[in-house]
């Protein structure tokens, strides 16, 4: 079974945190409506994706950058 490690940059509009999930593609969560950990909170956006460290990737997590609304 592959499980899926995603982070996603998140702003409330005061801090960015870091919203963190795990899966299997046999059961898709969408984020931000459902997550199993937040961090932060972070002053910049920058300073949220450095806590994503080479380790983190390495261990499998890939991020998902902040995207503002249009």
């Amino acid at each position: 079974m592959t499980v899926t490690k995603h982070v996603k940059v998140v702003f409330d509009g005061q801090a960015y945190w870091l919203l963190w999930n795990w899966g299997t593609y046999r059961t898709p969560v969408t984020l931000p409506a459902a997550f199993s950990y937040a961090s932060g909170p972070f002053e910049s956006e920058a300073d949220a994706e450095k806590a994503v460290t080479e380790k983190l990737i390495a261990e499998g997590w890939k991020l998902v950058p902040f995207r503002q609304k249009a």
